[in-house]
C-alpha cells in the first residue's frame, strides 16, 4: 500500500473530495486504453514494464535499453541517448529510501538531467514503472484536466501546473516553472497516495487483472498509485473528448457512480 499522503491544504482535500463523489473510479480503470493496453487484454505492455524496469532498479541494472522501452511505449521516437547504467535511487538496501515517502518528486529533475529527451513526463513514467506503488505518471492531458488550465472550463483543479502547446512542434509540453516543478510532482504524488487511501479504506476494490496479482506487482484488490494516475488519465481523455459538449462529471457514469463515504483526513 503507499505511504500515507502528506497534504495539509484542507480546500485542496475537498476538491479531491467533491470529485471522487462524482464518479466511479473502479471504472474508469478499466477504460484505460493505451496502444496495446487495456483492461480486457490485462494491461500487458505496462506488466511487462512494471517487471523489468522494477528489476533493473532494484538491481542497479537500468540502462539505455530499458529507457527506450519507456520511451517507446509512451510515444516518444525520438533518440534516447545517456551513459551507462542510470541510478534511479529509490531503495536504500532493500528498502524504499525514505525521501520517496517524504520527498517523492527530489529526484526527478537530476534523473531526467542524464537521459536526452526525458522531460517531466517521461521522467514520471519511469518512476511509475520503477514503484508503481508509490508513483504515477503525470502527462500534458493528466495537467491539462487537473491542473490549472486556461483551455476548459470546469476542469479539476488539483494542481498548480499548466501544460502549454508548442505549436512549431505541435505538440503540448508541461510548464517547468521553478515555483510550480518539481514541487507539484510531489503534491500529485500525494494526491494520488489520497485517494488510494480512500479507496482501500472504503473497500473500493480495484479490479487488477489477474496476472499483477498472481505475480505480487499488486495486492489484490488494493489501489496503488500508478492504479490511481491509469484512472485518472482514463477520466483525463474522455473529458478532453468532450470538452466542448460540457462538463465531463455529467458524463453516462454519473447515474451509476458510488457515494462513497470519505473518511476526514
Amino acid at each position: 500500500m503507499p505511504f500515507e499522503p502528506r497534504l495539509w491544504d484542507s480546500n485542496l482535500i475537498t476538491r479531491i473530495d467533491k470529485f471522487l463523489n462524482t464518479i466511479n473510479i473502479d471504472e474508469w480503470y478499466k477504460k484505460y486504453d493505451w496502444n496495446n493496453d487495456s483492461w480486457n487484454n490485462g494491461f500487458p505492455d505496462i506488466f511487462e514494464l512494471e517487471m523489468i524496469i522494477g528489476e533493473a532498479v532494484k538491481n542497479k541494472s537500468l540502462t539505455v535499453n530499458h529507457i527506450i522501452k519507456v520511451a517507446k511505449w509512451g510515444g516518444n521516437n525520438r533518440r534516447i541517448e545517456c551513459d551507462g547504467t542510470i541510478d534511479v535511487p529509490i531503495y536504500d538496501g532493500h528498502n524504499i529510501a525514505k525521501w520517496v515517502e517524504e520527498e517523492p518528486e527530489r529526484y526527478i529533475d537530476d534523473i531526467c538531467s542524464h537521459i536526452k529527451y526525458f522531460g517531466p513526463t517521461y521522467g514520471s513514467k519511469l518512476l511509475r514503472f520503477a514503484l508503481p506503488s508509490e508513483y504515477g505518471a503525470i502527462d500534458t492531458r493528466l495537467v491539462r484536466v487537473f491542473g490549472s488550465c486556461d483551455d476548459f472550463k470546469n476542469c479539476i483543479n488539483l494542481l498548480n501546473l499548466k501544460a502549454s502547446h508548442q505549436n512549431k512542434e505541435k505538440r503540448w509540453s508541461i510548464a517547468k516553472n521553478k515555483s510550480q516543478w518539481p514541487s507539484e510532482y510531489g503534491t500529485w504524488i500525494n494526491v494520488l497516495r489520497y485517494i488510494a487511501k480512500q479507496m482501500n479504506e472504503n473497500d473500493v476494490n480495484c479490479p487488477h487483472p489477474d496476472c499483477f496479482v498472481e505475480t505480487k506487482l499488486r495486492d489484490n484488490g488494493l489501489w496503488c498509485c500508478a492504479d490511481v494516475e491509469m484512472a485518472l488519465f482514463s477520466y483525463a481523455s474522455y473529458f478532453i473528448k468532450t470538452k466542448n459538449k460540457g462538463s465531463a462529471n455529467g458524463c453516462a457514469y454519473e447515474s451509476t457512480r458510488k457515494n462513497y463515504s470519505l473518511s476526514n483526513y
